[in-house]
């Protein structure tokens, strides 16, 4: 299992962004690098252990890895940015979702940290 934790966490993205590198340098040599926008950076999602955008949003607004996976079972889209996320999250009732209360508890700070005004200021500066 050491091995596994070993190459999935570190070998492989540092291979990884190896390997994009130098897709990178071949598409923008061949003029067509606007197709790498929509490429996962998968090397992160290794590194933190994670598979989905959804989970990566989650983990980036400072829920722990356990509490980003333990949502993901209940969010369908597994495209979601940080903001996406934050709305996902304040329209549903956590109770109703059976997470662990540790879970419950560190979304609760979240959003305890992020209130909706100000995350809509950011999102609106002209507000």
């Amino acid at each position: 299992m050491a091995d596994v934790e070993k190459i999935a966490r570190y070998e492989a993205p540092k291979y990884l962004a190896c390997y994009l590198d130098l897709l990178r340098f071949e598409f923008e040599r061949r003029g067509i690098a606007s197709q790498l926008v929509d490429l996962p950076d998968v090397s992160m999602l290794l590194e933190l252990g994670v598979s989905r955008t959804t989970e990566l949003s989650m983990i980036s607004l400072g829920l722990s890895r356990t509490s980003a996976v333990a949502l993901s079972e209940h969010v369908i889209d597994d495209e979601l940015g940080t903001q996406q996320c934050l709305q996902w999250l304040r329209q549903r009732d956590l109770e109703a979702l059976a997470l662990p209360v540790l879970v419950q508890r560190e979304i609760e700070a979240l959003l305890q940290r992020r209130p909706e005004s100000v995350a809509t200021e950011a999102e609106d500066p002209e507000r």
